[in-house]
């Protein structure tokens, strides 16, 4: 995973990406929908100097790179990530046409973030656990957290294409 130092300029440019009244499908209730627009900000800055990234937002992806679409998937994190913490997929949003998933995590108080890694759509289903809303994380029991919406997980460290 690749730590990024999250300036006051890329706060800037997270806040004005959208419209934060309404967002589909949040398990958060659009409590974290910052951290999702810091998630597509360090994306761009990371690929924008060596590929074409044309920032293109619908429902189905967020980000076209190299012509492929991307569907941007941020958590809000109060620790650097460890290869054993998660990445997910809602399942209210799983039906969304993406050619890939790209995964990120931003620090709660936004000082930094971790570009984790990519992996297409299909692979990303075809790894990851389904998890139900009530039960213990079934990846990592030991954490006691539980599942707070229906959704499909997967270890950071069996993410496809991590990012060094």
């Amino acid at each position: 995973m690749h730590e990024v130092a999250i300036t006051e300029g890329d706060l800037d440019k997270a806040k004005n990406r959208y419209d934060f009244s309404n967002l589909n499908n949040s398990i958060t209730k659009g409590g974290s929908q910052l951290y999702g627009a810091i998630g597509e900000v360090i994306i761009i800055n990371y690929y924008n100097e060596n590929h074409n990234v044309v920032d293109k937002s619908s429902y189905n992806y967020d980000l076209i790179i190299n012509d492929k679409t991307i569907e941007v998937k941020t958590k809000k994190t109060k620790f650097a990530p460890k290869d054993d913490y998660v990445v997910s997929v809602a399942c209210s949003n799983a039906t969304q046409e993406c050619d890939y998933y790209y995964f990120t995590m931003v620090h709660d108080d936004c000082s930094r973030g971790w570009l984790l890694g990519f992996m297409s759509r299909d692979d990303f289903f075809e790894k990851s656990t389904l998890c139900r809303k009530g039960e213990i994380d079934p990846l990592n029991k030991n954490n006691n957290f539980i599942i707070k919406a229906d959704c499909y997980s997967l270890r950071i460290i069996d993410i496809t294409n991590r990012i060094k």
